[in-house]
């Protein structure tokens, strides 16, 4: 028999085709695997980023919808009437809006009424607070700031302390208050001087001396959502404002919490201001819920610009407060800075 020279094989090579089809096997299925990850990841974002855009069109929409309502409603005790039904406010602020006069979908409340955009593509909720129900954070006296800071989580000496070190980085002053700061403990720390000026933001806080290192995490929740800053109105009507709030910084008498320079303003005064702070909120598709606050103001005699847009936060929110709060620390939900202050209508 004629052996042919292909039919020979070395001894090394026996048995090697096998496991080197094993190995081309493994690589080719960890190859798909990683593709298919990628594939995966890759529509899971894409579906993110689908969602995350029909939020922001829904929350668009409500807003719209919310600012048109309130830029074409009348005024009355305690809320707005939302549709042209009423010939005479002045006899609703006379009767109350507790009569049969108005009906609900009439009649929008100032201190926290709901409602469901019928605009929106998802069921968004719209809550109406007039903006004059938030105490304006610079107007109040260094007592009501205390209160406000109790409120917030601060325990009582706490609140005591740095309601006075804010009073003194508000001032024009560099007289130091019992218990404050001025100019030279911030010297004396290596932080920027007080700027005396009133504050503009609720993140402008973390200049004040220590107020950062000290605040309780939810605290800055409760005072971005609670207070006006920047001296947008100095009235405070705190009727109009959430139930929580005003329990909080209430008194024996409800004018109390009202500064001298603002004594005119009365608290029994229910009628609402030209400014209105709406609370969004919509459920995203993972269980969480996503939070809009803007104010929108109206300008009068401003024909070519009839309100301005105030942007307050947005925010994710789960129903679990520390896996809120991981959240928000992670930088994946801000609320220590609010956006730009202001957005032209």
């Amino acid at each position: 028999m004629t052996v042919r020279p292909n039919m020979l094989k070395a001894p090394g090579q026996s048995g090697f085709a096998l496991p080197l089809a094993l190995v081309a096997i493994a690589l080719l299925s960890l190859i798909t695997l990683a593709g298919y990850r990628a594939v995966s990841g890759a529509a899971g974002v894409s579906t993110a980023l689908q969602d995350n855009a029909r939020m922001e069109r829904a929350m668009f929409s409500a807003e719209s919808d919310a600012a048109f309502v309130f830029l074409t409603s009348s005024g009355v005790s305690g809320g707005i009437v939302t549709d042209g039904a009423l010939t005479s406010p002045d006899d609703i602020l006379t009767a109350g809006p507790d009569t049969e006069t108005l009906t609900p979908s009439q009649y929008w409340q100032a201190n926290g009424g709901r409602r469901t955009s019928d605009f929106a593509a998802l069921p968004v909720s719209v809550t109406y607070f007039d903006a004059a129900g938030f105490p304006p954070f610079d107007a109040l006296s260094e007592t009501d700031v205390a209160k406000f800071l109790a409120g917030a989580g601060f325990d009582a000496d706490e609140a005591i302390r740095f309601a006075a070190i804010i009073g003194d980085y508000q001032d024009e002053d560099n007289r130091r208050r019992f218990r404050g700061a001025e100019r030279t403990e911030y010297r004396l720390y290596g932080a920027d001087p007080p700027s005396n000026s009133p504050l503009r933001t609720a993140g402008e806080l973390s200049a004040v001396l220590g107020f950062a290192d000290a605040a309780p995490f939810a605290s800055w929740d409760f005072i971005l959502e609670n207070a006006r800053f920047g001296s947008l109105s100095a009235q405070y009507k705190p009727k109009l404002g959430p139930e929580s709030l005003a329990s909080t910084m209430a008194d024996d008498d409800e004018l109390a919490v009202i500064n001298d320079p603002l004594a005119e303003f009365s608290a029994l005064d229910t009628r609402p201001t030209d400014s209105a702070r709406f609370l969004l909120s919509v459920p995203t598709e993972s269980g969480l819920t996503r939070r809009r606050a803007v104010e929108i103001i109206r300008t009068v005699g401003a024909a070519d610009k009839p309100f301005r847009r105030i942007w307050i936060y947005d925010k994710v929110e789960d129903d679990n407060v520390a896996a809120t709060q991981a959240r928000e620390r992670d930088g994946l939900a801000p609320v220590f800075e609010p956006a730009p202050s202001a957005d032209p209508g």
